[in-house]
């Protein structure tokens, strides 16, 4: 690691550095799950979002909806 643009040495830190990220991922999944499955955290939609609810999980994929201006 004397020179910036010399051979790699190892790639020890490169496994251990990816490892530790997909530990994190991995972490951070299981506490997200426990919040929605566990907890039953959410968003609270307000009325005009409510009102196009419907017409949100009933549209076709890669659809775009129009929302509604709230007046």
């Amino acid at each position: 690691m004397g020179n910036w643009n010399g051979p790699p040495v190892g790639v020890t830190l490169g496994l251990a550095l990816s490892a530790a990220g997909v530990g994190v991922t991995v972490v951070a999944r299981a506490l997200g799950w426990m919040l929605v499955q566990t907890y039953h955290a959410g968003v609270r939609l307000t009325p005009s979002q409510e009102q196009d609810e419907a017409s949100v999980q009933q549209a076709p994929a890669l659809t775009i909806v129009r929302h509604r201006q709230a007046d």
